[in-house]
């Protein structure tokens, strides 16, 4: 072999197989409109259904519909229901305090020995 040769196996294939510099691997790359399993996960679960309810017909998203499912099987004593709900349950409250932004309660109270108006200083 001589001094310069490359030494073609497992991922080493011959040169002249190999991608150019400046060109890329998957030149036509991805198509556009395609959707990644989350976006098509988010978007069937979005999606709208009637459901008949004691208030008459209404829309609600198949998430929703699905977790009133749930909801309902655990009511009515399967077991493996009401252990998914609790699970969810623990989740959101886990989650709770990072929903909700913290409530704040101030109190103005004048102090007793004040009348109101202009302060000492001069000032209101």
């Amino acid at each position: 072999m001589a001094e310069n040769s490359y030494e073609i196996g497992f991922g080493k294939p011959p040169k002249h197989t190999q991608f150019r510099k400046g060109q890329s691997g998957n030149p036509k790359g991805r198509p556009k409109g395609s959707k990644n399993i989350d976006v098509l996960i988010r978007k069937a679960l979005e999606e709208k259904v009637i459901v008949k309810g004691p208030g008459g017909r209404r829309l609600i998203s198949k998430f929703e519909a699905a977790l009133t499912q749930q909801a309902n099987k655990a009511a009515s004593g399967d077991p493996r229901a009401f252990r998914e709900i609790l699970r969810l349950r623990e989740r959101v409250q886990e989650q709770e305090p990072f929903l909700s932004p913290p409530n704040f309660v101030v109190n103005f109270i004048r102090p007793r020995n004040t009348k109101p108006g202009p302060n000492k200083d001069g000032g209101e």
